[in-house]
């Protein structure tokens, strides 16, 4: 797609002003800059009034929860499908520090290309989520087909208080294997409560790193900056670094470090993301 702003292509501010503008009558960015060129295309004169800073939501209708503290946002996916599902990507989670994209997914790569990558960035592997017996969460039927779609089974709505926000939902699958996430978002920390069951041989809990030097000692990971720790209820049977892919754009992949996480009975995997507030 041809640029139509001076902004980069990962950019989306431009929609975001003009959005807000159009839709809300306040400008979501107050400074001025390139951002504001589709206003005046349109004839558009940019409010005076700035919309105010955006708190944590829930889409309950789109399947997903922006739970925000400071600096940090975390989003959370979960089965509310209306129309055919583009990926296996339930209960995962994205984690943002200051626009810093910590922990990610894998991106869509392309649409036409061999059906090993195709398989891979719109697979379960490819998202913060947890697969079970090597299997997608649904059974691919066709290129852009998924079958037995997941519906979620149980939320608990948005809560605040002083210590963090939290949000959780759970599904359970074809195959009875059955996922529940809790999320907590707080000042300088994030956890996540993976309750998992009903699976035949293994699990194996995933989360996409941000590129950079990360180093494993046991069951703490840190980059110098950030640490990463992973706890389980159960024994733990392999927590390795391994490595992923991930597409920013279109037809375009690069390495990425990938924790892996595999556990081969039922129980509660405790993660605890920490970065300086």
């Amino acid at each position: 797609l041809l640029p139509l702003t001076d902004t980069s292509y990962r950019d989306f501010r431009p929609s975001l002003q003009l959005a807000m503008v159009l839709f809300a009558g306040r400008r979501a960015l107050g400074a001025p800059g390139a951002w504001d060129h589709a206003l005046s295309w349109l004839g558009l004169v940019a409010p005076a009034e700035v919309a105010a800073p955006a708190g944590s939501y829930q889409s309950d209708k789109g399947g997903f929860a922006i739970l925000r503290r400071g600096a940090g946002m975390a989003m959370l996916r979960y089965p509310r499908f209306r129309f055919r599902p583009s990926q296996a990507d339930a209960l995962h989670l994205d984690l943002s520090l200051g626009g810093d994209n910590l922990l990610r997914d894998a991106g869509t790569y392309s649409y036409n290309t061999e059906a090993v990558w195709m398989d891979y960035f719109g697979g379960t592997a490819g998202h913060n989520t947890v697969q079970f017996d090597g299997r997608d969460q649904m059974p691919k039927l066709s290129r852009f087909l998924w079958g037995n779609w997941l519906r979620t089974s149980s939320t608990e709505g948005l809560l605040e208080n002083a210590a963090d926000v939290h949000f959780s939902a759970a599904y359970r699958d074809a195959q009875g294997a059955c996922h529940r996430r809790r999320v907590f978002l707080g000042e300088g920390h994030l956890r996540v409560e993976d309750e998992v069951a009903g699976f035949r041989q293994r699990a194996v809990l995933r989360w996409r790193l941000a590129p950079g030097h990360w180093t494993r000692e046991g069951i703490r990971l840190t980059n110098g900056a950030h640490t990463l720790m992973v706890q389980g209820s159960m024994p733990i049977i392999r927590c390795e670094i391994t490595e992923g892919w991930e597409s920013r754009h279109y037809l375009e992949k690069t390495p990425v470090p990938v924790l892996e996480v595999e556990i081969e009975k039922a129980g509660t995997l405790t993660t605890d993301y920490q970065w300086a507030a």
